[in-house]
C-alpha cells in the first residue's frame, strides 16, 4: 500500500509541474533579452485545457495499465471459467476506458479551441 502512495505522490508532483510549464506564459529567458517584464497572463480555457487535458492523460495511462492487468488475468486464467469472464471483463472495461479518454480529449480540446 506504500508503494501506490508513493506512485501517487510522484505522478501528483509531476501532474503539477505539467500544469506550471505551461501557465508561466513568457519564459524569464525572453524577459532577460528583452530587457522586459511580463506578468503570466493565463486564460480561463487555457487553463481549464490544461488541468483537463492531464486529467485525461492519467486516466488513458490507468486504462492501459489495466488492459495489461486484464490480459495477465486472462493468461494465468488456467481455464476457470470464472476467471476468464472476469479478465474478458477487464479487457473490455479498458478499452472502453481508452475510448472515453480519447473522445473526451478531442471533444475538450475542439470545445476550447471555439473558444480561444
Amino acid at each position: 500500500m506504500n508503494k501506490i502512495k508513493l506512485v501517487v505522490a510522484g505522478l501528483a508532483v509531476m501532474a503539477l509541474s505539467l500544469l506550471a510549464t505551461p501557465l508561466a506564459g513568457a519564459s524569464m529567458k525572453d524577459d532577460i533579452k528583452t530587457g522586459t517584464s511580463t506578468t503570466v497572463t493565463t486564460t480561463v480555457p487555457n487553463a481549464i485545457a490544461v488541468i483537463s487535458n492531464i486529467i485525461i492523460f492519467f486516466v488513458g495511462v490507468v486504462a492501459v495499465i489495466m488492459l495489461i492487468v486484464g490480459g495477465f488475468k486472462y493468461t494465468t486464467s488456467g481455464g476457470d471459467q470464472s476467471s476468464v469472464t472476469a479478465a474478458k471483463n477487464t479487457i473490455l472495461y479498458a478499452i472502453v476506458g481508452i475510448i472515453v479518454a480519447l473522445m473526451s480529449y478531442a471533444i475538450v480540446n475542439f470545445v476550447i479551441t471555439q473558444f480561444k
